[in-house]
């Protein structure tokens, strides 16, 4: 049995659209299609399906065909919202949004057209955000369907879940995919707006006191600590530079006379090329044992890997440490070495080269860092001697044995 299609008036009320149905079995058509027309070109079209299912859709025209594309359903959208959307609807954007893809097509190719073109060396930190944040909400999602709520829901539950840096370092790189695709489309513009960072971050300023310098010289060497651990410490200090790169100091990488030639990858900031490195530095590095077959002065799990159990030994240093005492981390290290520079009247420049800062302006054009080599080695030899003095004399150079300062304090021996 086929119904016939019910009369329209050629345009949409309520109870009009409240009272059609299409017969739950019939032999043809499976669905109606009403238009109404809106403006020249542009018309609003319901759909009526089987069961009662009553769909929303905006016609234009192409080259003289007719396209149609999907609004939503009544009563979710009502007629006048359902008309503004037909107004309103874009037919280029649509199908921008329709060659664009999902999230996760536009992300890979971000990944592979921006992020592997330019080398950066953030890659896997940007895949594990993507795998872990993002993915779970928007794997599926046509990219030009993610709104500004959208964005705002997925940091909120970061921020709930994993805090609000963890949030913000996310939104830094949907910001960057989002632009980078906006660069190549004429439709697309961007969810993500200011005003949706989750925190505001002052510079960290913690360096270690001299009384602090002491108590961590002093625990690096008690025996309840991994002994590596506390020389790669000590070597922090000394010569301040980035955990990562003295956790992967290799053995063949230091020559006899203490030169430490410091690899570095393509677009890498954070180290000098090389240090020389002073002789306290160099009786700290004489302390730790060679591990067979192991390339790495700070040796880890495995014939050839590197130390990476940071955590673990910091927690274990810290319960050596008095109690009261602030909390300290591996890059105060550094930022304390940079202290301890100015103390002993380094020059800014110099000190910024020995820390590896990338040096800016009409000074990175034109000097030759291999002129700054001898000033490099004479602020480690500063640095040295200044951590020689707080451990172990002041200033008249009196013997100021660290026992003596730290025996109140559990677990830390004189040395």
């Amino acid at each position: 049995m086929q119904m016939e299609k019910p009369d329209f008036s050629g345009s949409f009320t309520e109870r009009w659209i409240k009272h059609i149905r299409l017969p739950l079995k019939t032999d043809k058509p499976n669905q109606w299609s009403f238009l109404e027309r809106l403006e020249r070109g542009r018309s609003l079209v319901l759909v009526v399906s089987h069961g009662g299912t009553k769909s929303w859709r905006a016609l234009w025209y192409e080259a003289g065909k007719p396209k149609s594309a999907k609004l939503g359903t009544y009563p979710d959208i009502g007629i006048a919202d359902a008309r503004k959307a037909a107004s309103n609807f874009e037919p280029e954007r649509h199908v921008a949004s329709k060659e664009a893809g999902t999230f996760k097509e536009v992300a890979e190719d971000f990944v592979k057209r921006h992020v592997d073109k330019k080398g950066l060396r953030s890659k896997r930190e940007i895949e594990r955000q993507l795998r872990v944040y993002v993915y779970p909400r928007w794997k599926d999602k046509a990219l030009f369907d993610i709104t500004r709520r959208d964005v705002n829901k997925l940091l909120d539950d970061i921020e709930d879940n994993h805090g609000a840096r963890q949030a913000d370092a996310v939104l830094a790189t949907i910001r960057k995919m989002f632009s980078w695709y906006e660069s190549r489309d004429d439709q697309f513009v961007s969810p993500v707006v200011r005003g949706m960072k989750r925190g505001e971050y002052k510079p960290r300023e913690r360096w270690l006191s001299d009384d602090e310098i002491r108590l961590v010289w002093a625990a690096c060497d008690h025996p309840d600590l991994y002994k590596p651990y506390g020389a790669m410490i000590r070597l922090m200090l000394l010569t301040g530079q980035r955990r990562e790169k003295l956790s992967t100091m290799r053995w063949q990488d230091i020559d006899d006379n203490g030169v430490w030639t410091i690899p570095r990858e393509d677009r890498e900031k954070g180290a000098p090329p090389s240090l020389s490195l002073p002789q306290l530095a160099r009786d700290v590095l004489a302390s730790v044992a060679k591990m067979a077959e192991n390339p790495y002065v700070f040796a880890g799990r495995g014939k050839k890997a590197a130390f990476n159990a940071f955590s673990q030994r910091k927690n274990e240093i810290d319960k050596l440490l008095p109690d009261d005492m602030p909390d300290w981390t591996h890059h105060d290290l550094r930022r304390t070495a940079r202290k301890l520079m100015t103390r002993r009247h380094v020059e800014t420049e110099i000190a910024e080269r020995v820390l590896g800062h990338s040096i800016k302006g009409i000074q990175a054009v034109y000097d030759d860092p291999r002129e700054y080599g001898p000033r490099v080695d004479q602020a480690l030899e500063a640095v040295a001697s200044e951590i020689a003095l707080i451990v172990h004399g002041d200033d008249n150079g009196k013997i100021a044995r660290i026992g003596a300062l730290s025996g109140a304090h559990r677990g830390v021996s004189a040395s």
